[in-house]
């Protein structure tokens, strides 16, 4: 956690999306620039790839057929089908094999830490760009903590 204490520390900086938003919005209009939802991006790669393509202006191509769970990584990968009069090709391509890694566990009270940072500069971004994302906040997480320890102490 030493390191978190540096805002210069680079894993810390890529999150403050704030700051990179307000370097984009210098050379380009708000509304020229489409911010995906991560989360739901994972969760639901076509809705996410639907909301681009709106967002272009192009003709509506990926579906959730395009699209299939890995449970070995734990979400979806791309799902390529490709027909040429008889013959039918399908391709499954997933992310590199250091994306969908069990993650190493990360202390409760570093999550708190981390959240109590990240809430405000959260906030600022979710103004900027007019979009909430759902981020759980300190107090949520907080209350989540407080909620297991009830239950376990019950």
């Amino acid at each position: 956690m030493q390191q978190f204490s540096s805002i210069r520390y680079p894993p810390v900086q890529r999150s403050i999306y704030h700051q990179h938003m307000a370097r984009w919005l210098r050379h380009f209009d708000r509304k020229s620039i489409h911010i995906v939802h991560g989360e739901r991006f994972i969760e639901q790669p076509w809705k996410e790839v639907a909301d681009v393509e709106t967002f272009l202006g192009v003709p509506p191509a990926v579906t959730q057929d395009n699209f299939f769970f890995n449970s070995t990584k734990g979400f979806y990968c791309g799902l390529d089908r490709r027909i040429t009069g008889v013959w039918e090709c399908t391709k499954r391509k997933c992310l590199s094999k250091s994306k969908g890694r069990p993650k190493p566990p990360v202390d409760d009270q570093a999550i708190v830490k981390f959240r109590q940072f990240y809430d405000g500069h959260n906030k600022v971004f979710e103004r900027m760009v007019g979009k909430e994302f759902g981020w759980t906040t300190a107090a949520e997480e907080e209350a989540r903590l407080e909620a297991e320890r009830e239950m376990d102490s019950g």
